[in-house]
C-alpha cells in the first residue's frame, strides 16, 4: 500500500515528546534500532511520531539523525490508522487490546460505525460488520497487569471479551488472582464459573468474591501459591455447583471409611453419569495377592455396596 510522504533525515529533537496519541501499539522489538525508521506527521513546530515511539526511550541525544518517513499535515487520523494498521499487521498480528485501542480512537475522530468499518476492517483482515467494534471497544479498560497477563498467556478473544464485560469493577480481584501465576485454563475456567454464578444468584462478580473469600484465601501468606489456587479453585467450584460438591463430599466420607491396600486404587466418575465402581489391583509378589483376600471381608463388601449406592 503506498504511504503518505517520503523519507527525510530528521533529529531527535524535532519530534514532539509529548504528543502520544498514537501511541496505541505495543512495541514491535526490544529498544530502538539506530537502522529503523519510524513514522511521523508534520505539524506546525515538530514532528508527531505514529510509529517507533521506542525512540522516545533510547537515550539518543537531540543532534542524533535518523531515518523517517513523513505523513503531511492534512492527513486525516483514520487514513493515517489505516495505514499504521496494514504496516503493524505485516509484521505481527495485532493482540486484541491493541484493535480495541484502534477502534476507540477511530471514534474520536468522529467518524460513524460504517466508516470506521470501511476503513480498518479491511486492514484488520474482518469482514465489515459494525457489530466487530462492539467485540473489541471494552477491552481497552482492562487492567494493565490483567492485560499483560492476556498477552502473555496468548489469551483467545473470548477470555478478553469476558474480563472487559464482566470484570471491569473487578480488576483488582483479578489482579490479585494473576500475581500467583494460574495456567491460563485455570484461569478461564475461574472467571467463567464466577460469571455464571453471579448470573444465577443476581449479584455481581465484586460481592461474589467477597463471599467466596478471595482475597483472604489468595493472599493467605501461611499457604503455597499452589495451595491458594486450589483452595480458591474448590471455593468457586462448591458456589457454581452446590449440589454436584454435596455429592463429592458425601463421596469422600465413604472413601475415607475403605482402607484400601497399598497395591490396590480404586476409581470412579466424580461427575456421576455412571454409576460404576473400578477396583484395580497392582500384583508383584504373594503378599499383593493375600491383600486381596484380607481386602473382601463382608464389613469391606458392604463399605463399598453404601459407596455404590451414594455415586
Amino acid at each position: 500500500m503506498k504511504i503518505f510522504g517520503k523519507p527525510v533525515i530528521l533529529t531527535t529533537e524535532q519530534l514532539d515528546r509529548a504528543d502520544r496519541r498514537f501511541d496505541l501499539f505495543l512495541p514491535d522489538r526490544q529498544g530502538y534500532a539506530i537502522t529503523q525508521t519510524i513514522l511521523v506527521q508534520q505539524t506546525e513546530k515538530k514532528y508527531r511520531i505514529l510509529d517507533g515511539f521506542e525512540i522516545l526511550t533510547a537515550g539518543l541525544p537531540a543532534d542524533r539523525q535518523f531515518p523517517a518517513i513523513v505523513f503531511p499535515p492534512d492527513a486525516a487520523g483514520l487514513d493515517i490508522l489505516q495505514k499504521l494498521v496494514f504496516i503493524k499487521q505485516s509484521r505481527r498480528p495485532l493482540l486484541p487490546v491493541e484493535i480495541s485501542r484502534i477502534f476507540r480512537f477511530a471514534a474520536g475522530q468522529n467518524r460513524s460505525d460504517t466508516e470506521i468499518v470501511e476503513a480498518l476492517c479491511p486492514a484488520f483482515g474482518f469482514r465489515k460488520d459494525p457489530k466487530i467494534i462492539k467485540q473489541y471497544r471494552d477491552l481497552a479498560f482492562i487492567g494493565e497487569p490483567v492485560t499483560q497477563y492476556l498477552i502473555t498467556k496468548k489469551a483467545p478473544l473470548k477470555t478478553w471479551q469476558l474480563v472487559a464485560k464482566q470484570y471491569r469493577n473487578a480488576q483488582p480481584d483479578l489482579e490479585m488472582l494473576i500475581a500467583l501465576r494460574p495456567t491460563l485454563s485455570l484461569f478461564e475456567e475461574l472467571i467463567i464459573h464466577v460469571y455464571e454464578t453471579s448470573r444465577r444468584e443476581h449479584r455481581s462478580p465484586e460481592k461474589l468474591f467477597t463471599q467466596l473469600r478471595w482475597q483472604e484465601i489468595l493472599q493467605a501468606e501461611n499457604q503455597a501459591p499452589p495451595e491458594r489456587l486450589q483452595e480458591i479453585r474448590a471455593a468457586v467450584f462448591r458456589r457454581r455447583y452446590p449440589a454436584l460438591s454435596a455429592q463429592r463430599e458425601k463421596v469422600r466420607e465413604c472413601l475415607d471409611n475403605i482402607s484400601l491396600p497399598a497395591n490396590a486404587a480404586l476409581y470412579y466418575d466424580d461427575t456421576f453419569e455412571k454409576q460404576e465402581l473400578r477396583l484395580v489391583w497392582t500384583l508383584t509378589t504373594e503378599n499383593d495377592l493375600l491383600n486381596i483376600q484380607r481386602f473382601y471381608s463382608a464389613e469391606t463388601i458392604e463399605k463399598l455396596r453404601q459407596l455404590l449406592d451414594t455415586i
